[in-house]
């Protein structure tokens, strides 16, 4: 054209005859040792994929703090309680309790505590037991905590993450309904200059790449930056990247003359940033201030409307299948149980979310389970009437 531009035909020419069709592989770097990842092809990616279909709700953890599938950073200083804070998130996620009045995901949780001993850990956890009201055969084969290693546990080092961390995905990989990891701490398990933010960033990219493969809340537990400039950046030691790459960011503050210790959301993506918790020390744990005497009274008094909820999706369960209607947990179909009990009577009102967290609850209690009828499994019941051609999902309770 005379102004100089070119039409829209003569760039996509020239664009493919100098790189060729979009989703044909790239020819290879000129530096042969820099091994970069392949680029999948970009045409997969045309934002119409998303057309007609309602986006995924956020999950978490723990409500407003932890969402799943992205790293949380828990920032504190030395000694001010941040592993038995921790221990205790642990301790309610696996038993289905509120943490510090914040609702939790039930499901498995994972603790690799690796500051302390196994007998320190056993005596922190006996002091959270006491207060929640937890005894031990409720945490069985729900709480696993590693306490700290004779030959320590880096999972970088030279700028790449070791057979550690491949290791330790491998295992969690394996582990069904896990819901939190914790990291106990960064100076422990990444072995790499904190102050270089390059390195940083990608090791922070391989543990939110672990969490979001593993559909988990990955916690971070790293001690408080020197710096006194007071800004959500510099909070953490090392890097801005820490905080950078991080979903959330929440901060323990210990006690300071008259004001009581407490827990600040620093960061928040997905949340309200600069929340405060008030905590207070209670048989020697960090437990939400004005709770109700008796330190676990109001814990369990959300526990038992948690029960009241699961029994709701229950009884939904029970009218599907009594009306011949297949319910899924696959959250993309459909037929996805907790959308469908939704516009039920049954339901008595609830959101959601609430239905969610029921079905994570039931299906780690081991209350309700999914099945399959059609050809693979071999069965028709006659309750769903579904040709044997066609294998289908379905919930159905134990």
């Amino acid at each position: 054209m005379e102004d100089g531009t070119i039409s829209l035909d003569e760039a996509r020419r020239q664009r493919e005859a100098a790189a060729g069709p979009l989703g044909v592989d790239p020819p290879p770097p000129a530096d042969e040792d820099e091994q970069a990842p392949a680029l999948p092809p970009l045409v997969e990616f045309d934002v119409c994929r998303w057309s007609g279909r309602e986006p995924p709700e956020l999950a978490f953890a723990i409500a407003g703090l932890a969402p799943l599938g992205m790293v949380t950073l828990l920032v504190a200083q030395g000694g001010s309680g941040k592993t038995l804070l921790a221990q205790s998130a642990l301790t309610c996620i696996a038993t289905a309790r509120p943490f510090l009045g914040r609702d939790t995901a039930a499901g498995i949780a994972v603790g690799l505590l690796l500051e302390d001993p196994d007998e320190v850990l056993h005596l922190r956890q006996s002091k959270i037991n006491r207060t929640l009201g937890v005894d031990y055969d409720e945490l069985g084969g729900r709480l696993f905590i590693l306490p700290a290693p004779d030959a320590g546990l880096v999972l970088w080092r030279n700028g790449r993450s070791t057979p550690a961390l491949v290791a330790l995905e491998h295992q969690l990989a394996a582990v069904e309904a896990l819901r939190l990891v914790v990291l106990d701490n960064v100076a422990l398990v990444f072995a790499g200059d904190e102050n270089n933010r390059v390195e940083v960033s990608q090791f922070m990219a391989a543990l939110n790449g672990l969490a979001r493969r593993l559909g988990v809340a990955l916690v971070l537990i790293t001690h408080s930056s020197k710096s006194s400039d007071g800004s959500a950046l510099r909070v953490a030691s090392g890097s801005t990247a820490f905080v950078n790459a991080s979903r959330s960011v929440v901060e323990l503050k210990p006690a300071d003359g008259e004001n009581p210790p407490k827990l600040k959301v620093v960061k928040a993506n997905h949340a309200e940033t600069g929340q405060e918790i008030e905590l207070e020390w209670r048989d020697g744990v960090l437990v939400e201030a004005g709770a109700a005497s008796g330190g676990f009274v109001a814990s369990l008094e959300k526990h038992g409307r948690q029960r009241e909820t699961d029994a709701v999706f229950l009884k939904c369960l029970d009218a599907a299948t009594t009306q011949g209607r297949v319910v899924s947990e696959v959250s993309n179909s459909t037929t996805y149980a907790p959308r469908v009990f939704l516009k039920m009577p049954e339901a008595a009102g609830l959101r959601l979310r609430a239905l969610e967290d029921a079905m994570q609850r039931l299906f780690s209690a081991g209350a309700i389970r999914v099945d399959q009828v059609g050809k693979h499994a071999n069965r028709t019941p006659e309750a769903w009437n579904c040709p044997r051609s066609v294998c289908t999902r379905f919930l159905v309770t134990h």
